[in-house]
C-alpha cells in the first residue's frame, strides 16, 4: 500500500484543480458555441381567405420533422411524419400579417410572417347581346370568390336610374330586366347579407333595355300573338284543302 505525505496530497491537489480549470472551461465554451440544427418553414407568404385553410410544412434540409410545435394565430399544432400541419384561416377585413412560429427541443426556433387577405367577390356579367360596349338584356349576374366557387344568396344592387335589388340563387346567379325602354348606366355592387366578410369592386355598365311593363310594349305582344294564331289557322285551312 502506497501511503502518500501531505506534501505530495497538497501537490497532486494543486495540479488536479490546474487541469481542470484549463480544459473544464474550454470544453463548455465549446458546446455553447456549436450551433443548434436550424428548422425550417415552408408555408405561402400571402394566402387567400377564400381557402378557408393552409398548410405548414418543417424540414431540417430536405427532411420532414415529425412532433414540431407550430404556432399560428395563438393555436398550436403538433407536425405529422411529414412534417406537415394544416390551420384554418382567420376572418379579416384588411391584408394582415401573422407569425408562423415553430420550435422543437434541440433545434433553432424558426418564424415566418405570412400575409392573410380578405376575400374578394367577383362580378361576371352575361348579357342576353352585347354591342360595342352596350349590354343588352337579360343582364345575367354571376358571383363568384377569388377561388372560382359560386356564391348563393349575394347581395346584388344596381344602381343608377333608379335601383334594383336581387339575390344570387344556388348556382350564383341573379337575373335582371330594365323597365324603360332606351340605353341606361347601373353601377352594379355585389356582397355577403350582413355585411359578413366579402363584397366586390363596383362595375359600372351601359344596359339597352325594352319597356317591359308600358302599353306599347303590351299592346305589341298581343299584336304578334293574334298574328301567330291567324298564320297557324290559315297553315291548317291549307292542308285540309289540299287533302280534299
Amino acid at each position: 500500500m502506497v501511503v502518500m505525505d501531505k506534501k505530495t496530497i497538497l501537490v497532486t491537489g494543486i495540479l488536479f484543480v490546474s487541469v481542470c480549470q484549463v480544459f473544464i472551461p474550454s470544453i463548455a465554451i465549446a458546446t455553447a458555441d456549436e450551433p443548434l440544427p436550424s428548422l425550417t418553414i415552408i408555408a405561402p407568404t400571402e394566402v387567400n381567405q377564400c381557402y378557408n385553410w393552409f398548410e405548414v410544412i418543417i424540414r431540417l434540409d430536405l427532411n420532414g420533422i415529425e412532433n414540431v410545435s407550430v404556432t399560428f394565430n395563438n393555436v398550436t399544432e403538433k407536425t405529422d411524419a411529414n412534417g406537415s400541419v394544416h390551420f384554418y384561416l382567420p376572418l379579416v377585413e384588411k391584408n394582415t400579417n401573422f407569425t408562423i412560429a415553430a420550435s422543437l427541443e434541440g433545434y433553432e426556433n424558426a418564424t415566418k410572417t405570412i400575409s392573410v387577405l380578405p376575400s374578394k367577390l367577383k362580378i361576371t356579367i352575361t348579357p342576353g347581346y352585347q354591342q360595342n360596349d352596350t349590354f343588352y338584356e337579360p343582364i345575367t349576374v354571376t358571383i363568384s370568390d377569388q377561388c372560382g366557387a359560386l356564391i348563393s344568396g349575394a347581395e346584388i344592387i344596381l344602381s343608377g336610374e333608379g335601383t334594383k335589388q336581387n339575390a344570387t340563387t344556388v348556382n350564383g346567379q341573379a337575373t335582371f330586366f330594365m323597365e324603360k325602354s332606351g340605353t341606361h348606366t347601373y353601377t352594379i355592387t355585389a356582397s355577403l347579407p350582413g355585411g359578413k366578410d366579402a363584397e366586390a369592386n363596383p362595375v359600372t355598365i351601359k344596359i339597352f333595355g325594352f319597356a317591359h311593363d308600358d302599353e306599347l310594349f303590351c299592346n305589341l305582344a298581343v299584336l304578334i300573338i293574334i298574328v301567330f294564331i291567324i298564320i297557324l289557322v290559315l297553315i291548317v285551312l291549307y292542308y285540309k284543302r289540299k287533302k280534299r
